[in-house]
């Protein structure tokens, strides 16, 4: 080896030493999981982001390997994001695995050129296919590189934990036992209530009035006849009592007891005017006779 191709050696390692002196005195850069915990149910879709904050650092190039528990999680899409924006690049990886439960996706860009601003590289959406259970989404590799092809040797990663949760049945409320107030018959005066629980379900109570009997009025001692009582059952109808029929029985006529032949004629003598009349007729002879002897004399 000549002298140039000695220092040609020498600079070369120079160079490769500046930068990963110049990588390593960077803060490390962050590939995350985002959100980091998410409570899902069953049959849910929801989306994730995988974010890388340069911190500074010039990144020109990034892959990742996800694994995610393919009982619980089927991933369903994968796209690009916009961390690459504006740059020509190229993909590489193998993308969504559900059979294994694993995502593998790569972006470099061709041409020149980094990204030092935080962004999203993926965006990747999950079904639920479990009942209940825990899905961790864990970095299984995360490699960042510079515009040199040079990689950095401490990435920090950030994973994801997601808990299915069970939708759990809302009881149906039981109907209450409610109390219902009903009035009831306090005697003559209408006085007192008394209270009859009763239950009635998906309806609120009501207050039922029970008939009350109408007090009679007093009769009195006195020759006014006395008004008929009239006795209320319902609120729409009076019963009135029917007046009951007195029947007086007629006086049963008396046989007579036959008179006798004597009986008849002294009873007939003893009509009234009888005896004046015989004197009137006896008078009136007397003055017919007068009256003639008178008539002869002459």
């Amino acid at each position: 080896m000549n002298g140039n191709g000695f220092l040609s050696v020498m600079v070369s390692t120079a160079f490769v030493a500046f930068g990963m002196q110049t990588c390593s005195a960077m803060p490390a850069p962050i590939v995350s999981v985002e959100p980091s915990y998410l409570r899902v149910s069953p049959g849910e879709n929801f989306t994730v982001n995988i974010t890388i904050d340069p911190e500074g650092n010039e990144i020109a190039g990034a892959e990742y390997v996800l694994r995610f528990d393919n009982a619980l999680l089927n991933a369903t899409s994968l796209t690009p994001g916009t961390f690459f924006s504006g740059f020509n690049t190229m993909t590489m990886g193998e993308g969504t695995n559900n059979t294994i439960g694993m995502i593998d996706y790569g972006e470099y860009i061709i041409g020149g050129g980094s990204v030092t601003e935080l962004g999203t590289f993926t965006t990747i959406t999950f079904q639920v296919i479990g009942e209940y259970g825990v899905s961790k989404l864990d970095f299984e590799a995360a490699t960042l590189s510079n515009s040199s092809g040079y990689g950095f040797s401490n990435v920090t990663i950030n994973n994801g934990t997601y808990e299915i949760e069970t939708v759990e049945q809302t009881p149906t409320p039981t109907p209450t036992q409610a109390s219902t107030s009903i009035p009831s018959s306090g005697g003559v005066d209408g006085g007192g209530a008394s209270e009859t629980p009763t239950q009635t379900p998906g309806s609120k109570p009501t207050s039922t009035p029970k008939p009350t009997s109408t007090p009679a009025p007093t009769q009195t001692q006195d020759s006014t006849p006395a008004p008929t009582p009239t006795i209320a059952l319902l609120p729409s109808l009076t019963l009135t009592p029917t007046p009951t029929l007195t029947i007086t029985p007629t006086p049963s006529a008396t046989a007579s007891k036959p008179l006798h032949q004597s009986e008849k004629k002294s009873d007939r003598l003893r009509l009234p005017g009888f005896e004046a009349a015989v004197a009137v007729i006896g008078l009136l002879a007397i003055s017919y006779l007068i009256l003639r002897g008178k008539g002869g004399d002459k």
